[in-house]
């Protein structure tokens, strides 16, 4: 999800069919949907390369599943799914599923822009929806439909003591918009914020995390933001469920953590949600009635010693559905059978918590979980793991042919200014990212998935710059100098 401030999505990006395996590891039941019995995961790969990890964080993996893209706050980073290298970091906006296209918030004007991936071409610009004005003040989010024919838009808007909430359905093609005002505010901006699902192609939303009433923005708490909210935007209808019991939060940091993680299943037919009274539960997405009854689950604080503490407990439906993963109480990851509720597998946290790095923040907590055909990612507060049958991940197709990278871009920038390179390919059939090292710094990593990547350069003099170009398999490479002047 895109907006005005951060991006970030629920991982839910590219959900299609998949190639799913047999099992040498249990009964080959029609139903299970992994290459393997969850109790023969174990960890094949865990990166603790990337930079630290804070709320929201997502797992977004790339088609051909070769690559894999960790958003959080504060950027995104982007690893190869073989072994969990670190490719490079970014911040590339939220992609339809198929990383054709990319959209984004104008953090300025709140308008919405829809990319062509390949190109860099601007596709769309959708004008800013709020209420207009020096009195509009708010926030807006947007995602693509899966494959990126439509944006869903959701203007926030907190202006003095009118809360307006519109939703907007945009055909990208055409610009042809149906519009449906909501009648339930958002949450509040920071941590905890509304998250915006797109389904049925687009056609209908799913607002996770919005509040029963038009309370003050910052409250003493007593107004959760704890509806799911469902709009058919062709129908104008709105469909309403309170996610949260009332019991108590389990853990309260003064924060506004109400619905603490959600997942939606490939055929979009059910919701998960964890929230902060422990419990996990199961909604069907056309009637948001509650599907069996809730489980519990563990609740855990991420960074808890730094400036930007998180509550935690993510959850994740495999691709038909058999199988919940989730966290307990004693931070391992369960994972559970959907139908019956028993307990396949649990997998311990496989990161080093006596790092110097980790003990100045807090012990590792889990923030993400997406499951993949051989088994289970995971995105932590200091890093990435994927658990795979037998400990050990499938093998990557490796497409036919060399990869070719070309760059360009301008001879002479000045310190402080942003150099916008070009690296243009041959021999690409799948998504790719683009990165920048500079002066041969691995942390000076910049990268983009469109062909135009910026870097920053802060100091002047000769810069010998390296465009490296990776697809999970194959890399090429280009080098091109860069003049530095004082500003």
């Amino acid at each position: 999800m895109a907006s005005g401030c951060y991006a970030s999505n629920d991982g839910t990006s590219g959900r299609g069919t998949s190639d799913h395996g047999t099992s040498d590891h249990g009964p080959a039941l029609a139903t299970v949907d992994l290459a393997c019995a969850p109790s023969a995961l174990d960890v094949a790969w865990v990166s603790v390369d990337a930079p630290l990890h804070f709320h929201p964080a997502s797992l977004e993996v790339a088609p051909g599943d070769a690559l894999l893209m960790r958003r959080s706050n504060f950027g995104s980073d982007v690893l190869r799914m073989g072994d969990g290298a670190f490719v490079a970091s970014t911040d590339t906006p939220p992609t339809d599923g198929a990383w054709s296209r990319t959209i984004d918030v104008d953090p300025t004007t709140r308008a919405v822009h829809v990319h062509d991936v390949a190109s860099g071409a601007l596709v769309r610009t959708i004008e800013p929806g709020g209420s207009g004005g020096d009195a509009w003040w708010g926030e807006t989010h947007a995602v693509l439909s899966d494959d990126g024919a439509r944006a869903l838009v959701l203007d926030c808007d907190h202006a003095h003591d009118a809360r307006r909430t519109r939703l907007r359905g945009v055909e990208i093609a055409s610009g042809a918009t149906l519009d449906v005002d909501v009648p339930f505010p958002c949450s509040e901006f920071w941590p905890r914020r509304t998250e915006l699902h797109a389904i049925e192609g687009g056609a209908v939303a799913l607002l996770v995390a919005m509040r029963p009433s038009s309370a003050p923005l910052v409250d003493d708490g007593s107004v959760r933001a704890e509806l799911v909210v469902r709009v058919d935007l062709a129908r104008g209808e709105v469909r309403t469920v309170d996610a949260v019991g009332d019991a108590p939060r389990m853990v309260e940091l003064d924060l506004g953590f109400d619905v603490l993680g959600a997942a939606i299943s490939d055929d979009e037919r059910v919701l998960a949600v964890t929230a902060r009274d422990g419990l996990l539960r199961r909604f069907d997405t056309t009637t948001l009635a509650e599907i069996a009854g809730a489980t519990e689950v563990g609740v855990h604080v991420a960074n808890p010693f730094s400036y930007v503490p998180s509550v935690e407990s993510p959850v994740a439906i495999s691709h038909q559905g058999t199988w919940l993963a989730h966290m307990d109480a004693g931070g391992a990851i369960v994972v559970r059978d959907a139908a019956s509720g028993a307990i396949a597998a649990r997998l311990a946290m496989p990161f080093d918590a006596t790092r110097e790095d980790v003990a100045a923040l807090g012990p590792p907590a889990a923030m993400a979980l997406r499951f993949v055909d051989d088994g289970l990612l995971l995105a932590t507060s200091i890093g990435v793991a994927r658990f795979a049958c037998d400990g050990v991940a499938r093998e990557v197709a490796r497409p036919s042919g060399a990869l070719e990278v070309r760059a360009s871009g301008p001879d002479v920038v000045r310190t402080g200014e942003r150099a916008r390179l070009r690296a243009d390919l041959a021999g690409a059939s799948s998504p790719v990212v683009r990165a920048v090292w500079v002066d041969g710094e691995s942390a000076a990593a910049f990268g983009a998935i469109g062909p135009d990547v910026e870097v920053w350069m802060w100091a002047p003099g000769t810069r010998d710059l390296e465009i490296v170009v990776d697809d999970g398999v194959r890399t090429a490479r280009d080098a091109m100098r860069l003049e530095v002047l004082p500003n």
